[in-house]
């Protein structure tokens, strides 16, 4: 349709194609869906898409049928395409954004070129193929990958090496058994195992919810040349929907397999239907339920739809017909997709699948997802169904979270009336950082605080006073005998921190002269190495509670660990984190994941904030216009969350080590796809990956560094609130303070140590001046040096720090990336001295520290990179991007 305004010459052209349109008609959509104007008198106009007309004279109001009109209709107004705009006619359809990704997923190029070569190949090792399988490369690429990990060990199909061709099957074996051909099918192994595991729960489950005699069906959708109707044979009766091409080249190979079993004549062999599924779209063709009752199954019958890695080949508008067709179908049925859910679902959070499948009254029982949400693992079952109650028997309960990571009654604990610092695990270091042999001294809320590992490994959490003269044990070392030494009189100590060992109480054969009393042994805290990190519980021994640690689900990533020191209190690292607009203003894209999700000042007015409360904490769902979504997430007392698309998640563990000092440890899941295994296997790419992380989060902590030393010297020095005026993002600050509030008023103490009692019970202060003050009681040995010089004492045999942990990490102790800096400072613009220079870009700065740092020809490679207008920094973020 064309409609012209008369007073502005302005013609708006709008477009409404047919369901069944296709090939080239896509890209008059694409040309039709904005509205710009089109003749304009005797001047050509550009409008602000990349699509210009030149025209030559005036068009009069048009109604249009379909777009084919439109070109006729245009060809008669003697309008032109301008050349530069011919590549904006090759878009498809389905490439409008919706939460910064593509409705429908592409391929990349680097794909594109891998079929190609897949193709090759396998065109090569069926040239002989005695049943003259012809069909697409990836199908018969995965059964190729079935038989080649199984053979290796990485999953199990014993069938899919019988289904190759005799004469070049063998070829496998010549396969390396690991490394990166291993790696880099990852994704066939983890979705096999995650589609077997859903059919075993599946049976298992018919059987409790309906007995042994009824036999289930199971439904599958393209999966290709899958082995698994012959590897579950008899189990139940299989129906398999894909290409009528590749439905007839799975009948030879399933024929030929039964063919050559002992016991063919047991064998049930699937019913096969040839049916594309974008003819779910077409009106003039059945829909996929009744095809599917046509053939025989019977939806009274508890069945198992599987989808395998085909809905990426499906339009839009057939994937949505197809889910309200199947979705809808039976009362006793369970839905297992390991594929995209675009565009029902354009993001990997499970809040959002959650919501999607509650239209159709299912139940999420198991979900994670890949890649940005371009491809999801979920199990779903109709709700209130026998057969749903026993598949959720057989699963961990799905919390409700937005984020993988969940807590236990975490949102009670938020509540004012039962807020509180105590009864709570804190994450206090990393397993790394604990090593045998080893003493680690750090504090929590200002009471200092021994960790080590006995002589079975297993850590001890001690506070750090021995119990015979209350020498600090962080002086001490771990003895032969795998104990805990104090330095003053030797007392050792091992599991559980008892007392094993007293000096003066040993006979000269070695037993003990009487048993040490129990006071002797050392005042532990419970402490559990879990997912990763060491937690303390702070409260009572006897009432710690592991089920409110942390739970993650089950989700392929990569950690990542950096250590941060800051010399300013932890609540203003809380709230911080808890503020997503200072990431558009502050930080301004400054590093590449940051720019990356367009957190650029140019779009602090397009930030958009949901307030949301889950089972574990409150927080925020945002994005920006054109940019991906992110989650913030407060678990009290001082842990914030922060989740992305592809499963990619942060956490902050604010660790209180005294008032206006605080230990942040960081953790960053990158999502583990294929692509990263592979890099990862290759020789010191973990190293390089986990430096590269570190530096930029070094980079940002100084620039949160530099403004939280001014606010918290404004509000705890000269009396300013925390919060005077609100804006944008403020009610989870908001919040934060009142519940910071409310729990010192319910603990009748400040959280932080004052004094031990006789005890040595914690004691806490009940105002700031209570809590205990840091002197300088530091004495350091001849090995000690600061700027180059000896300041030690002669003969000292050991040094004793008060204020421990060591601050060792930026942004307080900044000296292992101050070389990054200084070359940072010599580029900015916005530096000292710098302000007349041309300005170069934060690639280019980090390109050169990041080369630098790697050993490699810094600043030649960054002017090389410069001159052919390459970001370096950016390069191993698209790496990323590319095996997200």
């Amino acid at each position: 349709q064309i409609e012209q305004d008369t007073v502005t010459d302005r013609v708006i052209i709008r477009s409404f194609p047919r369901r069944n349109e296709g090939g080239p008609l896509f890209a008059m959509k694409m040309l039709i869906s904005v509205c710009f104007l089109v003749f304009g008198g005797a001047g050509a106009f550009a409008p602000p898409s990349s699509f210009v007309l030149h025209p030559a004279k005036t068009a009069t109001t048009t109604s249009l049928r379909d777009a084919e009109d439109l070109v006729e209709q245009l060809d008669a107004a003697d309008c032109t395409v301008a050349k530069s705009s011919i590549a904006s006619l090759n878009k498809d359809d389905d490439e409008v954004m919706e939460n910064g990704t593509a409705k429908r997923v592409q391929q990349n190029p680097l794909g594109k070129f891998a079929d190609f070569c897949s193709a090759t190949t396998f065109s090569l090792l069926h040239f002989n193929d005695d049943l003259e399988i012809k069909d697409s490369s990836k199908n018969l690429r995965v059964l190729w990958s079935r038989a080649y990990l199984d053979h290796v060990g990485a999953m199990k199909d014993d069938i899919a090496y019988t289904l190759l061709p005799t004469s070049t099957r063998d070829a496998i074996k010549l396969l390396p058994k690991s490394g990166p051909l291993v790696n880099f099918q990852e994704f066939i192994t983890s979705r096999t195992n995650f589609i077997d595991s859903t059919v075993d729960k599946f049976l298992d489950g018919v059987v409790d919810s309906h007995g042994s005699g009824v036999k289930p069906q199971i439904v599958l959708f393209g999966a290709g040349y899958d082995t698994r109707s012959l590897r579950y044979n008899r189990k139940a009766d299989f129906f398999e929907v894909d290409l009528p091409d590749v439905v007839d080249g799975k009948g030879r190979l399933q024929e030929y397999w039964k063919n050559n079993q002992n016991n063919s004549e047991e064998i049930d062999l699937p019913t096969r239907i040839g049916y594309n599924l974008n003819d779910a779209m077409d009106e003039d063709k059945p829909n996929l339920s009744y095809v599917l009752k046509d053939a025989g199954l019977n939806p009274d019958v508890p069945t198992l739809f599987v989808w395998e890695a085909v809905l990426f080949y499906v339009k839009p508008e057939a994937v949505m017909e197809l889910f309200s067709d199947i979705f809808n179908l039976g009362d006793n049925s369970v839905y297992c997709l390991v594929d995209s859910l675009k565009p029902a679902v354009t993001t990997s959070f499970l809040h959002e699948v959650r919501s999607f499948m509650d239209d159709y009254q299912l139940e999420v029982i198991d979900h994670n997802s890949r890649w940005g949400g371009a491809v999801h693992f979920v199990a779903a079952s109709r709700k209130d169904s026998d057969l749903t109650a026993a598949l959720s028997k057989k699963s961990e309960e799905l919390p409700f979270s937005y984020l993988a990571t969940s807590v236990e009654e975490g949102i009670q604990s938020q509540k004012f009336d039962s807020a509180s610092f105590n009864d709570h695990w804190y994450a206090v270091a990393y397993p790394w950082q604990v090593k045998e042999g080893e003493v680690f001294a750090t504090r929590l809320w200002g009471e200092p605080l021994v960790l080590y590992r006995d002589s079975d490994g297993n850590l001890v959490c001690s506070k750090d006073v021995c119990p015979h003269r209350s020498a600090p044990l962080s002086m001490g070392k771990i003895n032969d005998e795998g104990q805990l030494e104090c330095m003053y009189h030797g007392w050792g100590f091992g599991k559980d921190g008892n007392i094993e060992s007293i000096p003066t109480q040993i006979r000269d054969g070695g037993s003990s002269k009487r048993s040490p009393p129990k006071r002797s042994c050392l005042k532990t805290y419970c402490v559990e190495e879990h997912e990763g990190l060491i937690w303390i519980w702070r409260g009572e021994l006897l009432e710690a509670d592991a089920s409110k640690l942390p739970k993650t689900r089950d989700v392929s990533t990569y950690p990542i660990d950096t250590v941060l020191d800051y010399n300013v209190d932890w609540q203003y690292i809380v709230e911080n984190n808890l503020d997503s607009p200072h990431l558009f203003w502050l930080h301004n894209g400054s590093v590449p994941p940051v720019r990356s999700l367009n957190f650029v000042r140019e779009k602090v007015n397009q930030v958009k904030l949901q307030y949301f409360r889950d089972d574990s904490g409150h927080g925020h769902y945002g994005q920006t216009a054109g940019g991906k979504p992110k989650i913030v997430r407060f678990d009290s007392p001082n842990i914030v969350r922060h989740g992305g698309t592809s499963s990619f998640s942060e956490e902050f563990h604010i660790v209180p080590i005294a008032p206006g000092r605080t230990r942040v440890l960081l953790r960053q899941n990158l999502p583990k796809g294929p692509i990263l295994t592979t890099a990862l296997s290759i020789p010191g790419a973990d190293f390089v990956l986990e430096k590269l992380v570190n530096l930029w989060n070094y980079h940002i902590a100084l620039e949160d560094y530099s403004v939280m030393q001014g606010q918290a010297h404004n509000v705890d020095d000269l009396g300013a609130n925390h919060l005077s005026v609100g804006d944008l993002g403020d009610d989870l600050i908001k919040h934060f303070y009142k519940w910071k509030e409310h729990a010192v008023a319910n603990d009748g103490a400040l959280p932080f140590f004052s004094k031990w009692d006789s005890s040595f019970k914690f004691g806490g202060a009940q105002q700031m001046n209570d809590v205990v003050q840091e002197s300088s009681y530091s004495v350091v040995d001849d090995q000690s040096t600061v700027n180059g010089e000896n300041v030690g004492t002669y003969g000292i045999l050991k040094s004793y720090t008060q204020q421990t942990p060591i601050v060792s990490y930026p942004p307080n102790n900044y000296k292992m990336y101050k070389p990054l800096l200084d070359l940072d400072q010599a580029f900015r613009k916005d530096a000292p001295g710098n302000e007349e220079k041309e300005e170069n870009g934060p690639g280019l700065v980090f390109g050169v520290g990041f080369a630098a740092a790697c050993g490699g020809a810094g600043v030649a490679t960054a002017r090389a990179a410069e001159a052919l207008d390459i970001n370096l920094l950016d390069l191993p973020h698209n790496l990323i991007a590319f095996i997200n």
